[in-house]
């Protein structure tokens, strides 16, 4: 056999390699299309009654881990590849152990309920008839998420006044306090509260980091840069605020000797630098020691020891001063006992009034808490409200509900139905399922409060 030969049998073998490449990644590409047509048509016929779509696509998040109740996720996509909404596949088990098996749809950014099938049901299901679907449909569909049931509570007769305790002698503002050392991560924690005609009607509480190339706590909780047991920091921050909008008051959250609470559902975490900064910004409010004076006496006081720290001190985008006080020594109070002012409203007042000024609000600062009491709430009839985005019920009575709802924060809710008549409990179980839909898509889409 000679070369031209031996080159021809090379390349005639070359050629039916390829060739059979072709023909096998042509296959490949058929079976493809094939199944992928096969799989579409499977959702079509799923899905097309939940929320209407050219095609589905299955969502891969590890979030899904978190969320034991969800089965899978699926984005409806339509014409020119617009997100239409998403479809969650939701087995909610009650706490009786029954499931409600049921397919979700929420809308393109996540936040409305647009969208509804039950499922086959099982033995141990929740059994919804169709009039009753119908009906709680009619009040939920197309509403913001979450969605919680109105009810109704019976009373005692009686002619006494609840007795409730509130703050007295706050003035409106916005107030703010930052710890004075770093955890160990770094991060320096501030709270900041709004006050409004007298009631705390929104919180804040996060953390800096004195590595400004370090993302504030909450950010990092979600990105999973920072972790704590149980939900994300974020999500307990939130939490926790919510939950001192609604009680006004921070010893009303129950704090442990461990700094931990077990009356805020959601909240593992240590709150004791929550709570004792809350308590700060409460006192700023009484004193009308806003934010921007805070800062600025902040600022003097730092640059009073250190000259010049006014023009290379560090900052956040909300203006707040990333300082760590490791000895306290910019805060030093010579006829303290302690040595230093325990809080910069107290280094404030130090410097700038009278010893009897002094005393005077020392004994003020005494009586933190005042009893009052208000008119007992006529609940005889159902109760319609809307809660506003600071978690106030404004203009309206108060509702008959728990602190939270399925984990959730009540001042989250915008929706609330009477359900199906008599039905609280099953009514309550539809709303759940929906709900667990809200939680991850609020997760998915980073929201925060």
């Amino acid at each position: 056999m000679n070369r031209k030969q031996i080159k021809k049998l090379i390349l005639d073998a070359v050629l039916i390699l390829f060739l059979s490449i072709a023909v096998v990644i042509g296959g490949m590409v058929t079976s493809t299309i094939k199944r992928n047509s096969r799989e579409q048509k499977s959702y079509l016929s799923l899905f097309n009654e939940v929320l209407p779509a050219n095609k589905y696509e299955k969502v891969s998040s590890d979030l899904l881990k978190k969320f034991p109740e969800i089965n899978s996720v699926y984005k409806a996509v339509g014409e020119n590849n617009i997100t239409m909404g998403y479809i969650l596949d939701i087995d909610y088990l009650n706490a009786e152990g029954l499931i409600v098996h049921s397919l979700v749809a929420v809308s393109s950014d996540g936040s409305n309920f647009i969208g509804y099938k039950k499922m086959e049901e099982e033995g141990n299901s929740v059994i919804y008839s169709d009039s009753e679907l119908s009906v709680l449909l009619d009040q939920s569909l197309n509403k913001t998420m979450p969605i919680a049931v109105t009810s109704e509570e019976e009373e005692e007769d009686t002619d006494e006044e609840d007795v409730v305790v509130s703050i007295t002698g706050l003035h409106d503002g916005i107030y703010y306090a930052q710890s004075f050392t770093k955890d160990n991560s770094g991060f320096i924690d501030y709270v900041e509260i709004e006050v409004n005609d007298g009631i705390i009607t929104r919180v804040k509480w996060d953390a800096f980091n004195v590595d400004r190339t370090t993302k504030d706590r909450s950010e990092a909780s979600l990105t999973g840069a920072y972790t704590v047991s149980g939900e994300n920091w974020a999500t307990q921050s939130y939490n926790i605020c919510h939950a001192l909008i609604d009680y006004q008051v921070p010893s009303k959250l129950a704090m442990k000797s461990d700094g931990t609470t077990d009356i805020v559902p959601g909240v593992t975490c240590n709150i004791r630098c929550f709570v004792e900064l809350a308590e700060e910004c409460i006192r700023n409010a009484r004193h009308r020691f806003d934010e921007e004076l805070y800062i600025e006496t902040m600022m003097e006081i730092l640059d009073d020891s250190m000259p010049g720290f006014r023009d290379t001190c560090l900052l956040t985008e909300e203006g707040y001063i990333v300082y760590h006080f490791k000895d306290m020594s910019p805060l030093s109070d010579p006829n303290s006992e302690g040595g230093f002012y325990p809080t910069i409203f107290d280094a404030y007042i130090g410097k700038t009034l009278t010893p009897e000024s002094i005393e005077d609000i020392i004994e003020d600062d005494n009586e933190l808490l005042e009893i009052t009491t208000v008119p007992v709430i006529d609940t005889s009839d159902p109760v319609y409200y809307e809660v506003g985005e600071d978690g106030v019920v404004r203009d309206q009575q108060n509702p008959v509900l728990t602190l939270s709802v399925d984990g959730i924060a009540l001042s989250e809710f915008n929706t609330f139905i009477d359900g199906i008549p008599g039905e609280a409990e099953r009514s309550e179980n539809f709303c759940s399922s929906i709900n667990v839909a809200y939680k991850f898509m609020k997760e998915y889409f980073n929201w925060m409060s």
